[in-house]
């Protein structure tokens, strides 16, 4: 009677391990952030950054925290750099260079250059 019990526990976790694996799961962003840092491109953080990404990506620099009231100063400094934005729902007008769901919203990377021209693009929902 004991053994049915666990029968029905056990396969619990293998069975919602892709789910979870899917929302949990910022080893690929991470892993882009990485190879941007190696290449030598500033990485900043839209908002309050808590280090998720450091060990998974394999960084070596701190990721400047950036928000309203310095981006735009941060981006005048480096143009070729590249911006952390969670968001609830990802502006359509511009596609980031990379997106992935976490936890109910979405983490997007955006270049520089886009983020210039409409910094909106990086705005948490209000």
């Amino acid at each position: 009677l004991a053994s049915l019990g666990a029968a029905r526990v056990v396969p619990v976790p293998l069975v919602a391990r892709p789910a979870l694996t899917a929302v949990f799961d910022l080893g690929p962003v991470a892993a882009r952030l990485g190879a941007w840092e190696r290449e030598g491109r500033p990485l900043a953080h839209y908002g309050k950054y808590h280090g998720q990404f450091h060990f998974l990506g394999r960084l070596r620099r701190p990721i400047a925290i950036v928000g309203d009231g310095n981006v735009e100063q941060w981006l005048a400094a480096n143009p070729t750099g590249k911006i952390v934005a969670h968001q609830s729902v990802v502006p359509d007008r511009a596609k980031p260079e990379y997106v992935v769901r976490f936890r109910g919203k979405f983490v997007s990377l955006w270049d520089a250059t886009q983020v210039r021209s409409d910094l909106d693009l990086v705005k948490p929902d209000p």
